[in-house]
């Protein structure tokens, strides 16, 4: 392949290996590689007819990349199995787009999702349509939408979805109480009854500090021994029905303590009717989401993104995480970056030019401009 390759030739030779090489998944179960989420490493061959990279990814879950511009950072991790379309600029061709649908297929049948997160986050373009008489749909524009205000409603959906689930769940084990009750054999001791109850009234507490939940709180406050039957099928099915909001009351905790601990003179709270609300410390009232910072858009739009929006066990690209972000700011990034990843089971690729994000990360940065000097990637000589 001489110097002068075309660009989707180029482009088709780097997906493929960026995500097929040196994952160990040939002629294996592909539920099984998705499960034990095996990508170790990315190789990457002739990226702009030039480089040849050997990137690992680190045991902590997240790699940054960095290096000067042209080395291929953000194409490195630039694609986006989900919306091909938008990572090259250079698909137009609709015979290259069906080609890129075909690896897109092979790779989400071996890995499942893989996510990028552009350096735009705060506005998409919507197209506007209308459908003529005849049935045919003809465009009438497109609007620009401040995707920040979009998070509350889409948490109000999040929260109402368990709800609905919780309230199956509920209805199934309440029915089947007295019958399940008769039938009980084992009881509580005093000793479990007092550490149950204490966790239930914690569990609670935090479902009512996000109004996502008519679970009621045991009225009952000393424990008798003719009632331990009794107790222990009550406190085995409050674990069953809260079982559906464990996953998502973690995600908020950390979505309201990355939040808070950035805003100063502001605070985030959640709830179940209004999504998400921002109020001023001081005064209490509640400030429109559109009148916040770049920053603290940059900030709530992406922290949502990754807790709430990219299923657990995926591949994250992401690309200039930094952008708006104030200094003290891209220096909490990486670690509450980690705390994520091991949450939602993620891989993370971090193309940044911050040295704020990689102070204190060095171990997982990979600089491509150290790898080109110190010769893990070659340069390709011209054969024509």
């Amino acid at each position: 392949m001489g110097k002068r390759n075309v660009p989707f030739c180029m482009d088709t030779y780097f997906f493929l290996k960026y995500f097929m090489v040196k994952y160990n998944w040939q002629g294996r179960d592909r539920h099984k590689v998705q499960e034990e989420n095996m990508v170790q490493r990315i190789s990457i061959k002739g990226l702009f007819g030039y480089f040849d990279y050997e990137i690992p990814l680190w045991e902590e879950r997240i790699s940054i990349l960095t290096g000067p511009n042209g080395f291929g950072k953000s194409t490195s991790r630039g694609m986006n199995l989900n919306n091909p379309y938008r990572t090259s600029g250079r698909m137009q061709d609709k015979e290259h787009q069906k080609k890129y649908q075909s690896y897109i297929r092979q790779m989400s049948q071996v890995f499942g999702n893989v996510t990028l997160i552009k350096e735009q986050r705060l506005i998409r373009h919507v197209r506007r349509s209308i459908v003529r008489s005849s049935g045919e749909e003809r465009s009438i524009g497109s609007e620009i939408i401040e995707t920040v205000k979009e998070v509350p409603y889409k948490l109000v959906k999040k929260m109402g979805e368990i709800g609905s689930e919780y309230s199956r769940v509920a209805n199934e084990l309440d029915s089947t109480y007295p019958e399940r009750l008769f039938r009980q054999e084992e009881k509580i001791e005093e000793s479990e009854f007092q550490e149950k109850l204490r966790l239930m009234r914690e569990r609670v507490g935090k479902l009512n500090s996000y109004g996502i939940s008519d679970i009621q709180e045991l009225k009952i406050k000393q424990f008798r021994p003719e009632d331990a039957r009794a107790l222990k099928v009550y406190f085995d099915d409050f674990e069953k029905k809260y079982d559906n909001y464990t996953d998502l009351v973690e995600r908020l905790e950390l979505f309201v303590e990355i939040i808070n601990k950035r805003f100063l003179f502001k605070r985030v709270e959640i709830s179940s009717n209004e999504g998400l609300i921002i109020r001023d410390k001081h005064t209490e009232k509640e400030i429109d989401l559109l009148k916040l910072s770049s920053g603290e858009k940059e900030t709530i739009v992406l922290f949502y993104n990754l807790l709430f929006e990219i299923s657990s066990g995926e591949i994250l690209l992401i690309d200039e995480p930094e952008i708006s972000l104030h200094i003290a700011w891209q220096r909490m990034f990486i670690n509450d970056l980690k705390k994520i990843a091991e949450l939602r089971n993620l891989t993370i690729l971090v193309a940044t030019h911050s040295p704020q994000m990689i102070s204190g990360n060095r171990n997982i940065q990979i600089d491509l401009g150290e790898l080109y000097k110190n010769g893990l990637s070659e340069r390709k000589q011209d054969k024509g």
